[in-house]
């Protein structure tokens, strides 16, 4: 499991996305179109990472077809401190600023 996490949350282009739904579903059940207008994406993409999470058994889905809620899987509650681990490295990750790119050098001209 935890080589799973690193790779859905870590490895994978949409990993941050990812760990924000398990970070807002950790506290409570939320269905696709709230999950969308927490995270400010649009529905398609945050059921894209709702199939994503579903399928690698990170997330369980409630069995009702409109307003599914998404939650915690047993298996993810499970290794909750390797999750923690892995948010705290994202946090750092986007909390660090980009680097400074450094000046062209002068052509020596004034023009």
């Amino acid at each position: 499991m935890k080589k799973r996490l690193w790779h859905l949350l870590v490895g994978t282009r949409g990993g941050i996305k990812r760990a924000e739904i398990l970070g807002l579903v950790k506290r409570r059940p939320y269905n696709a179109h709230e999950i969308a207008r927490l995270l400010g994406v649009d529905y398609k993409t945050a059921r894209h990472h709702l199939r994503v999470l579903v399928e690698n058994d990170l997330l369980k889905a409630s069995d009702e077809r409109y307003g599914t809620l998404y939650s915690w899987s047993p298996a993810l509650a499970a290794h909750e401190a390797e999750w923690h681990e892995i948010a705290e490295a994202l946090a750092r990750s986007v909390a660090r600023p980009a680097p400074k790119s450094q000046p062209d050098p002068p052509n020596g001209s004034d023009a």
